[in-house]
């Protein structure tokens, strides 16, 4: 289902998922919706999204300029406080430019409390996170459950990350070419077959 229904959904279960008290909501482009966006933060809900370059704000306050600096070159980050388009409501926003003069804007209801740099860190684990549900519905079906209860369905996601972690465990261990699709080849056919570990 798309993701726009289910945040509140998940809301909902705070008392099943103790970490949902304080969710930070991440969108792509896809989802760039200013009055969605005005109504989190009337909400008090957290969240950041990559705005369009086009897009039409008014700087209000300029917060700090940051310099990121290694043996590649040197990356600028521009954090400052806008009203986004004719909302009327200030935002903050992160603009870093890369060692090419490309630049990314990242949109965020977060404090200044979080540095530049872990806004950036925070938006770029959706995508760690998005790679990891497509190797999980890639190769361990967990998308039909057997369950149709609360408590069968979160110990069959349990048992489903558990067994990917085994599996991420076995192949740091014991190096195979062909993914994860071998692993759990290789696991399945030799369980019980001693295997040269690595490292």
């Amino acid at each position: 289902m798309r993701e726009p229904t289910q945040f509140e959904h998940l809301q909902r279960d705070v008392e099943v998922f103790a970490d949902l008290d304080s969710p930070v909501h991440v969108f792509d482009r896809g989802y760039l919706d200013y009055s969605r966006f005005c109504d989190l933060k009337e909400r008090g809900t957290d969240f950041i999204c990559l705005l369009q370059a086009d897009a039409r704000a008014e700087v209000l306050e300029h917060i700090q300029d940051v310099e990121i600096t290694n043996e590649q070159g040197t990356r600028h980050l521009r954090d400052e406080q806008i009203e986004l388009a004719e909302t009327g409501e200030r935002f903050r926003r992160i603009i870093f430019e890369d060692i090419d003069g490309e630049k990314l804007a990242y949109l965020t209801t977060l404090s200044s409390a979080y540095a530049p740099v872990e806004v950036m860190n925070i938006y770029t684990l959706r995508t760690m996170i998005e790679i990891f549900f497509r190797e999980l519905k890639q190769y361990t079906s967990i998308e039909n459950f057997h369950s149709r209860s609360l408590n069968g369905v979160l110990f069959e996601i349990f048992c489903t990350l558990i067994g990917y972690l085994l599996i991420e465990w076995f192949h740091q261990r014991h190096p195979l070419r062909g993914g994860v699709p071998e692993v759990i080849r290789t696991i399945r056919t030799r369980w019980n077959t001693h295997l040269r570990t690595y490292g």
